[in-house]
């Protein structure tokens, strides 16, 4: 009798741990990769236009940078997917200011981001490369479209900064045309 109270006792115990984990497990957060999809529904029930989009999905939590704009304001959101639905906050906003040849913002903690718009036609059509930095050690490099004018630029968790971050604009002959 003992014996049987000791089995029934175990029995119970493993049934209350798995009961447990599956618990847990099922209320534990699981992240998706970002596609296309849903980068077009964020626009349409956010009612933006998508100027650029920055994917970010070989992490262990993928995420999108999504830079956008909204009549005269342009912004930057953080787009996830988790357990399945889509989730996204509206970072920055800004009114959109056509007087400078070129726009820049972000954020330079965490995994950092620079959204940069080309307002300058005289850039856009002279620009080939653009430079960019978050901590002034490490530059980022990438080709100028001249029908483009809205850039992303982020970086790792290892270039987060307090410092200045700059991007750097070059033409064909490699010479700087905008800092």
């Amino acid at each position: 009798m003992v014996k049987y109270n000791w089995y029934l006792g175990g029995f119970v115990l493993l049934l209350l741990l798995s009961l447990s984990t599956l618990i847990y497990l099922s209320q534990r957060e699981s992240y998706s990769q970002i596609s296309d999809l849903h980068i077009e529904q964020l626009q349409e029930k956010e009612h933006i236009e998508i100027l650029d989009v920055k994917l970010n999905n070989g992490l262990d939590q993928p995420f999108a940078y999504v830079f956008y704009k909204r009549g005269y304001k342009i912004g930057a959101c953080i787009v996830r997917v988790i357990n399945k639905k889509l989730e996204y906050s509206m970072d920055l906003m800004l009114n959109e200011d056509n007087s400078k040849p070129v726009q820049v913002f972000g954020i330079r903690t965490g995994y950092p981001y620079l959204m940069i718009q080309i307002n300058d036609d005289h850039l856009l059509k002279e620009g080939r490369y653009i430079y960019a930095t978050f901590n002034q050690t490490k530059w980022h490099r990438f080709n100028m479209d001249g029908s483009r004018r809205n850039y992303i630029v982020s970086g790792d968790y290892d270039e987060a900064s307090d410092g200045r971050s700059s991007i750097q604009i070059y033409n064909e002959k490699k010479e700087l045309i905008f800092e």
